[in-house]
């Protein structure tokens, strides 16, 4: 074991792994049983600044951007698919807020959907092909190689169906996020459920005919028309299908880009990290996100079991997602773990919490007023002295005692004042 580590130190890092579905929090990387990526556990806030080995300060990295982090080189960014590359999805909810979940979830959807329109085209037209050649053979002639093949993207075409059935079923229970800047595209949106449904009709007419012409061993002249409208009108379905999806796709991207925006003056570094999420008492897991939607750097403080996020600066904690009925709530977060302490919760406390926090804001607005008051007596007693020497002696006393002394009157203030 290395020095400095917990005896534990191997079996935690695996459950951190474990939480993380083995999953680099970074760029996406699969390792474990779920990929090739070597797996490293990285400390949030480094060890050098005080951070622990507690889970909540643990992030799954793969071995290139636990590097990256640690070193010259330049992380990895996200892996994206083919077809991710061109329209900005396919994106790692994991490396956004949860603010924009829904708006990452329906994206990658509508992605999932389009990847399995070409597994849709390739399956359709390798049914057609094989069945074709059941024509040329009695069934006495027919290769046990053929009807396994045969069978085979029968059953791939299956189950692209019916992921494709899960999808769409999924997408329309997200309603389309609205926008305070521009008009949401509802009807390419409805275009993309309607359309969706002709889809699955042309997919399975095909199926079905293509299944009886094998069964039959016959094709005629109106099986091959059939198989030629089916064909394109399948083409027709997914340009309309791609062109609606383009849109709506931009339209969230924006959305993502604009919500990103609005957080992204919160101060990441040294944040004032809380002990437990004030709602449900669950252990918060902090987290800092880099480089988000163009350049925004975010510390965020997560609770996995409420869905409840908090954007961290070096003294408060803003709520900017909640399945709560909780908004606009901004709070010192020592204010919010000595209520918490205290047995407060939220929202049941939201008043006592907000006072509270108000409170310690004009706590530290008048010790702050002392320390300017003492900072002008220094500077003039040192001036009067003609000393250097005794001004910066005094400043540094200044600076360590509103350290010291200065927050540990504050959080007595905290602990006997407030509520």
């Amino acid at each position: 074991m290395s020095e400095g580590y917990p005896s534990d130190w191997d079996s935690r890092r695996k459950e951190v792994y474990q939480r993380d579905n083995y999953e680099c929090q970074n760029c996406g990387a699969r390792g474990g049983s779920h990929g090739s990526a070597e797996l490293h556990a990285h400390h949030i806030v480094p060890k050098s600044k005080g951070g622990t080995h507690q889970k909540s300060n643990l992030d799954t990295l793969c071995k290139e951007c636990h590097n990256a982090i640690h070193g010259d080189s330049m992380a990895p960014s996200e892996p994206a698919t083919e077809t991710g590359s061109e329209w900005g999805f396919p994106l790692s909810v994991n490396q956004y807020p949860y603010a924009v979940s829904n708006e990452i979830e329906l994206g990658n959807q509508i992605i999932d959907t389009i990847d399995l329109l070409e597994k849709f085209a390739e399956n359709l037209e390798d049914l057609g092909d094989y069945a074709k050649r059941f024509v040329r053979f009695s069934e006495e002639e027919t290769s046990e190689r053929l009807e396994n093949r045969f069978r085979e993207v029968k059953e791939e075409l299956s189950n692209n169906f019916g992921d494709f059935e899960q999808a769409i079923a999924h997408m329309r229970e997200i309603p389309l996020p609205e926008s305070h800047r521009e008009s949401a595209p509802q009807e390419q949106y409805q275009d993309i459920l309607t359309i969706a449904t002709d889809i699955q009709d042309i997919v399975a007419d095909h199926r079905d005919v293509s299944i009886r012409v094998k069964n039959q061993r016959n094709i005629t002249q109106s099986d091959i028309v059939d198989i030629d409208m089916i064909g394109e009108e399948f083409e027709t379905l997914t340009e309309r299908y791609i062109n609606a999806s383009e849109e709506v796709t931009d339209y969230l991207l924006s959305l993502i880009q604009g919500k990103v925006a609005s957080i992204s003056s919160n101060v990441i570094g040294n944040a004032a990290e809380p002990d437990n999420c004030p709602i449900c008492g669950d252990e918060m897991r902090t987290k800092e996100v880099k480089n988000i939607a163009g350049s925004h750097d975010l510390a965020l403080a997560r609770c996995e079991n409420c869905r409840t996020e908090w954007a961290l600066t070096e003294t408060t904690m803003e709520i900017i997602h909640s399945s709560r009925d909780i908004h606009e709530v901004k709070l010192f977060t020592e204010v919010v773990n000595e209520l918490y302490s205290q047995g407060y919760r939220l929202p049941e406390d939201i008043d006592t919490y907000r006072q509270a926090s108000d409170k310690y804001f004009g706590l530290k607005k008048k010790l702050g007023s002392v320390v300017v008051l003492l900072a002008l007596g220094i500077i003039w007693a040192s001036y009067e002295a003609g000393s250097f020497l005794m001004f910066g002696v005094l400043i540094i006393g200044l600076f360590i005692g509103r350290k010291t002394l200065g927050d540990s009157w504050l959080q007595k203030k905290l602990g006997n004042g407030i509520p």
